[in-house]
């Protein structure tokens, strides 16, 4: 496992005695990488977050990816989904889109992403010519 680990988590091996176990060397990495308060925060970003001016919908859908994995690590499934298209409809933070996505009834993230980057059809407006019509009436 020593030599497996890389960048800052290699900074640990500094930390930890020569006779460490595995599990000792586990354990810390939990604590300094992925333990539940670190969750806990990536749930509080995943349920604030929003689309700034400029960003696009899919930087937005990547960042939520992101979170969803750090906040719900080893987690999948629809519950997991619907959670994320939740999450990424109210990071959009735009009415129409999100109006048009639940009409199409998004399943997961990806159809959400799908639905939000596919281009919205132009409604057929049909204008009739207004026709002004003289009735004539005589009054007794």
């Amino acid at each position: 496992m020593h030599d497996s680990l890389q960048g800052n988590a290699s900074q640990i091996l500094w930390e930890i005695a020569d006779n460490a176990s595995d599990e000792d060397i586990l354990r810390l990495l939990r604590n300094r990488f992925g333990n539940s308060l670190h969750m806990e925060r990536f749930r509080a970003q995943l349920q604030t977050r929003r689309r700034k001016p400029g960003e696009s919908i899919k930087a937005i859908y990547q960042d939520i990816r992101r979170l969803m994995a750090f906040a719900f690590p080893g987690q999948s499934g629809e519950l997991y989904e619907i959670l994320g298209h939740n999450c990424f409809l109210n990071a959009l933070a735009d009415a129409a889109l999100c109006v048009r996505m639940l009409d199409q009834q998004p399943k997961t993230l990806d159809d959400a992403l799908t639905i939000a980057t596919t281009p919205c059809p132009k409604k057929h407006v049909t204008t009739f010519s207004t026709i002004t019509l003289t009735i004539g009436v005589q009054l007794q």
